[in-house]
């Protein structure tokens, strides 16, 4: 064997076998732990071998490190032995930066159209009525995803203990809160389940002639097609009590139209609070919790909130 055959094998032992393809840029930590720059989050190192298997090839011809100078970045390097071909890479490369065309589309923003069902009204009102025939046939806004809200459902014994000055422990809420980009004008809005395609959902509104509340069936619909699914499947609920807790805020902030609400998640737990307020280090761990818990139910939440392989950024090739 030659000096230069030897120099070879002791380059490739050396590098691990692997050669560097590229490096993955995403928009928060990929490391398992803030203290420790090295080992990687095993969400992100599962989902991109996940992706590679996907496109057919084996999970084992990727390698994937955390980047040494930026614990935002992943290095993605090629297993010398696996003889990937220039289309199976670019395959790869293909795969990746859809996901960055896709959330580079601004995926806080998205379409909402309502149908309102005014002839399903119930009511032999003739002033609601006549309330009826003044609204619209359709509605329709932009929807702007903000962020997580943690809240804490309140019992009878919740307002007990508030009353009393005392803590208590109840269940954390996990809500996303959303703005819509103008007014509709109706005051609460609830979800009442879902077809293909689109979202049954009740919007309460108060008459104009005798200020009495009464309600309109309507149909939802996104342009998100999996938010759509995530509102049919009734992963999720529309709310207004926690965006709106407070009377002051609901004038405040939808005055005589609805502009904010949130969608409930689901719980996360129990939270210990004393006047529905909890200290500095349950309020970060419950919202960790709940930033994944949106993750995990998958686009569009996936890009903004918790860890997944949707927050890439930008793939600069090696």
């Amino acid at each position: 064997m030659s000096l230069r055959s030897v120099f070879a094998i002791a380059v490739l032992l050396l590098s691990g076998c692997h050669s560097d393809y590229a490096r993955l840029e995403f928009d928060q930590f990929v490391t398992a732990d803030i203290y420790n720059n090295k080992k990687i989050n095993p969400i992100y190192s599962n989902q991109i071998k996940a992706l590679v298997a996907d496109l057919g090839l084996s999970s084992s011809a990727v390698k994937v490190r955390v980047d040494k100078k930026d614990s935002k970045a992943i290095i993605l390097s090629m297993s010398v032995f696996s003889r990937l071909s220039d289309e199976q890479k670019s395959a790869i490369y293909t795969a990746l930066n859809e996901i960055v065309m896709e959330k580079n589309a601004d995926p806080s923003k998205i379409a909402l159209h309502i149908k309102l069902l005014g002839e399903q009204v119930e009511s032999e009102d003739p002033l609601v009525w006549n309330d009826v025939d003044y609204l619209p046939d359709e509605v329709t806004a932009d929807l702007k995803i903000n962020d997580i809200m943690v809240a804490a459902s309140s019992s009878f014994a919740d307002l007990i203990a508030h009353a009393a000055g005392v803590g208590t422990t109840s269940a954390g809420l996990c809500t996303v809160g959303v703005e819509l980009s103008r007014r509709i004008p109706f005051h609460r809005m609830s979800l009442d389940g879902g077809e293909a395609g689109f979202s049954n959902v009740t919007l309460s509104r108060r008459s104009s002639a005798n200020y009495r509340y009464y309600e309109m069936p309507a149909e939802l619909r996104v342009s998100s097609p999996a938010f759509q699914h995530l509102l049919d499947s009734q992963q999720m609920e529309i709310s207004t009590h926690v965006s709106l807790s407070d009377l002051r805020i609901r004038i405040r902030k939808n005055g005589y139209g609805l502009q904010f609400f949130e969608f409930n998640l689901g719980q996360i737990g129990e939270v210990y609070h004393q006047n529905f307020k909890t200290n500095i280090h349950s309020k970060f761990r419950l919202e960790s919790q709940c930033r994944q818990k949106a993750a995990d139910l998958g686009r569009p939440f996936s890009f903004l909130f918790g860890d997944s392989i949707d927050r890439l950024n930008n793939i600069e090739l090696l």
